[in-house]
Formats: structure tokens, sequence, C-alpha cells
């Protein structure tokens, strides 16, 4: 085997743990909010709504992280390159459009929501995107 090829392979093996790292800060944003959802509390049917729009907001969240991590994946086991060149076409360029809108719709139910856990959705979509640059810029060095 070359040896670009094994420093290729060891850079890749890098990246998927750094990758692997930082989707905890999501994903432990996402958990909590979760938990803070799940509280027994006495609503009216007033603001009812308000409880079913930040949980489907988690739900659509979670989706979007899982699509995020696979386009991440896709990526790079496709050849992706984040200094302009494109990688063979693969199930990144269908992921990466849809995490970007599932995660667009996630805020917008958070902030008709109700509780805390919505301000930890909105902290997961910020997250969530510094992860997704932060693993393209280690990928640039």
């Amino acid at each position: 085997m070359p040896l670009r090829s094994r420093t290729h392979d060891l850079k890749m093996r890098r990246l998927y743990i750094a990758a692997a790292i930082f989707y905890l800060i999501p994903v432990s944003l996402l958990a909590g909010a979760l938990v803070r959802s799940t509280g027994n509390e006495q609503e009216s049917v007033q603001t009812a709504w308000r409880k079913y729009c930040l949980q489907a907001a988690l739900l659509v969240a979670t989706a979007a992280t899982l699509m995020s991590v696979l386009f991440v994946v896709s990526w790079f086991h496709n050849g992706g390159d984040p200094h302009g060149m494109g990688p063979s076409p693969g199930l990144w360029s269908i992921l990466g459009p849809t995490s970007a809108y599932m995660g667009t719709a996630s805020v917008t139910l958070a902030l008709f929501g109700k509780g805390k856990g919505r301000f930890m959705v909105i902290g997961w979509a910020v997250t969530l995107f510094l992860v997704i640059n932060l693993i393209f810029m280690l990928d640039m060095q």
C-alpha cells in the first residue's frame, strides 16, 4: 500500500473520530431538551398546541441531526473535499439540503413552542452549524 494512501486513511479515521466527538454537543442539547419537554406540567387547552410545537421541533431536530451525521459520513466516503472539488454523486447530495431544511423547520417550530426546551433547540441549531463547519475546517488541514 502506498504511503499516501496510508496517510489519507489515517486522516480520514481521525476526521471520523473528531466528527463523532463534536456531534456529542448537539446531541446532548437535544437530549436535555427532550428531558425538559417531558415534565408533568398542568396545561390549559389554549397552550397545549405550543407544547406540541416543541415536541415536533424536537422530533424534526433529531431527524436533522441523524441526516447531518449521514451527510458528513457520505461526503467523506465519496471523496468530498472542501477545497472546491465536489465528491462523486452519492447520498450526501440529498442529505445535506434535507438536513438544512429540517433544521430550519425545527427552529421555526421551536419559536412557537413553550418552555425552556425551545432555547435548547435553538442552541442545538447553532452548535450543529458550528460542528459541521469545524469538521470541514479540520478536513482542510
